[in-house]
């Protein structure tokens, strides 16, 4: 993954530090990147509406020295953390901010340019999908840059990685052929790293089945047999050819196409091989800032249950600015 020069760590002061601390020291090792580590306190501004005002303003300001304290506290706890871990070679700084994590996290990798974000998933706190929180929905659907999403419980190497794309035959889409080949560098090059199965799996379905009622009046079913075979041969040499491009030289991969749902068969397949990592890109309609596409990514990360790292398009713009700084 030698494509990350700076990783920003999103650390919470609760959750187990360890998976996402270990791999984000690994690939700042391997990638000779800088890092730094973040924790942010979602705690807001006290608010007090009744009193005399010397007692909303004594109220006022230990509900404050109350946040200095525990801002203090989770600055040692990252100081010790990096005390015992193995930091040498590495570009390394920290923080902990006040505000809400998920738009602290992304101000930063607005303002000082990382290219990807590592945290570990928020489990059963703060859950709404699947494994996923609020904060790790709201990254997913905002965070300009890939946005890599680690099981607290996922402490060893990934034994299997799945990488999912959507190959469109017919609209050549210049910006998704970069998402995919985006989501395959990535996938492979953890891989290597890892010393993982890679599966690269691609859900289709005819492009004409909306039509094949009609179709059917005027082909034969040799004939429509015929055409989803050609469509599925299309779509093998595309999915080769899109791999081949990354030489992945001493890796064990499997290439899967599925016909089906995506919305289904992606979910099912990561089950069924028992996928640690699933990489897949997430992809915003234009026009509409930070929009994340809807039943389809939204239907798969609600059945998934393993890490996730997601990928954005070129020219993705999050709804998050430098100028929405309070």
């Amino acid at each position: 993954m030698q494509r990350f020069k700076k990783i920003l760590l999103v650390l919470d002061g609760k959750s187990n530090h360890k998976p996402a601390l270990t791999r984000a020291l690994e690939l700042a090792k391997v990638n000779k990147a800088q890092l730094k580590i973040i924790d942010v306190l979602d705690s807001p501004v006290p608010e007090v509406q009744f009193g005399t005002p010397f007692e909303l303003e004594k109220l006022i300001l230990e509900k404050q020295d109350l946040i200095e304290m525990e801002v203090e506290s989770r600055r040692s706890k990252i100081q010790n953390l990096i005390k015992v871990s193995s930091v040498n070679d590495i570009r390394l700084s920290s923080d902990v901010l006040l505000g809400k994590p998920y738009f602290e996290t992304i101000y930063q990798v607005l303002k000082f340019n990382f290219d990807l974000v590592i945290k570990n998933s928020e489990g059963k706190a703060g859950l709404i999908w699947g494994f996923l929180g609020n904060n790790d929905f709201n990254l997913i659907r905002k965070c300009p840059c890939p946005v890599w999403l680690i099981k607290p419980n996922q402490t060893k190497k990934f034994k299997g990685i799945l990488a999912a794309v959507d190959l469109d035959i017919i609209s050549n889409d210049n910006g998704e052929e970069k998402l995919n080949k985006k989501i395959i560098e990535i996938a492979v090059s953890l891989a290597q790293k890892e010393k993982s199965d890679l599966h690269v799996l691609h859900v289709w379905d005819f492009i004409l089945k909306s039509d094949s009622k009609s179709l059917k009046t005027k082909l034969s079913e040799s004939q429509l047999k015929k055409l989803i075979a050609w469509e599925k041969k299309k779509r093998e040499e595309i999915l080769n050819q899109l791999v081949s491009e990354y030489s992945p030289n001493g890796l064990n991969v499997k290439f899967h196409l599925v016909k089906g749902d995506p919305k289904k068969d992606i979910p099912k397949f990561a089950k069924n091989k028992k996928i640690e990592l699933l990489v897949m890109g997430t992809v915003g309609r234009t026009g509409i800032p930070g929009f994340f596409i809807g039943n389809t990514s939204e239907s798969i990360l609600n059945k998934i249950n393993c890490s996730l790292l997601t990928v954005k398009p070129d020219g993705f713009i999050s709804p998050v600015t430098l100028e929405n700084e309070n």
